[in-house]
C-alpha cells in the first residue's frame, strides 16, 4: 500500500471492511464524529446574526474545522489571538471561547457589511468585550501591530494576498506560537501551472515562501479546502 492510499479515510486501503456505499460511509463517519464530540451543538453555541450576502454554511468556518482550530489553541494555551478575515465574527467567538477567559482575539475585516455585523454579533455574547475588531485591508493594518505579538495566528483573509501577509505577519509570532492558513488548496486551483485565478496564485506563491523558510515546523491537514498549520521554532 502507498502513503497517498492511506491520506483519507474514506479510502480504499482505510475502509477495507465496510460494506456499504461511499455515500453511506461519508455520513456515517460525520455523524459519529458528532455524536462523540458534539461538534455540531459546540458550533451552534453562540449567538450570531448571518449576512443577507452569505449563509454561515457558505462562508463561516466549519464546525469540524473549528474544533480542530479549538483543539490547538487550547493544546498551545494560546491567549493572544490575531484573526485576518473576521467575515461575520462566528470562528472569532470560538476563539475566544478556546482562550478562556484571560484570552483576547484582535480581527481584521476589509469589508464594512460584515465588520458592522461582526460587531454586533460580538456585542451580543459573553466576552466579546474581548474582541478588537480592526475593519480595513490587513496589509494596512498588520504593520500598525509592530510590537505586538500573538501566540495564535489564523490567516483567513484574501487569499491573493497571502504570500504578503505571512512576510508581515512573520515579526508579529511568538517563538512556539502557530499560524494557522485555511484553503491552501484554493479549490484545486494550486495545481495548475500557472494557477487560473490570482487567488490561487497568491496562495501558491505563499506556499512557496513556507516552503523554504526553515523557521517553521510545517504540518499540511487535508480538511476541506486544505489546512496548513506552522508553529514557529
Amino acid at each position: 500500500m502507498k502513503q497517498i492510499d492511506r491520506t483519507y479515510p474514506t479510502q480504499s486501503g482505510i475502509k477495507t471492511l465496510y460494506t456499504g456505499s461511499d455515500e453511506s460511509f461519508l455520513e456515517k463517519m460525520y455523524l459519529l464524529m458528532d455524536d462523540v464530540t458534539q461538534m455540531e451543538d459546540n458550533f451552534k453555541k453562540f449567538k450570531v446574526k448571518a449576512s443577507p450576502m452569505f449563509s454561515l454554511e457558505q462562508m463561516a468556518t466549519a464546525p469540524l474545522q473549528v474544533q480542530l482550530l479549538q483543539g490547538l489553541i487550547t493544546i498551545g494555551k494560546c491567549k493572544n489571538i490575531l484573526e485576518i478575515g473576521t467575515f461575520v465574527g462566528s470562528t472569532t467567538l470560538h476563539f475566544l471561547s478556546a482562550a478562556g477567559e484571560s484570552g483576547k482575539v484582535t480581527t481584521i475585516e476589509k469589508f464594512d457589511q460584515f465588520a458592522e455585523i461582526a460587531k454586533d454579533n460580538f456585542a451580543q455574547n459573553k466576552g466579546g468585550d474581548r474582541v478588537e475588531l480592526l475593519c480595513g485591508d490587513a496589509k494596512d493594518i498588520i504593520p500598525k501591530l509592530k510590537g505586538r505579538t500573538f501566540d495564535f495566528i489564523y490567516l483567513d483573509g484574501d487569499k491573493g494576498n497571502y504570500n504578503q501577509y505571512f512576510t508581515l505577519l512573520e515579526p508579529l509570532m511568538k517563538k512556539g506560537g502557530m499560524l494557522i492558513a485555511d484553503d491552501c488548496f484554493f479549490h484545486g486551483d494550486i495545481f495548475h501551472n500557472p494557477p487560473a485565478t490570482e487567488k490561487g496564485k497568491g496562495v501558491l506563491e505563499f506556499l512557496h515562501m513556507v516552503k523554504d523558510n526553515k523557521n517553521y515546523h510545517k504540518t499540511f491537514i487535508p480538511l476541506f479546502n486544505g489546512v496548513l498549520v506552522l508553529v514557529k521554532k
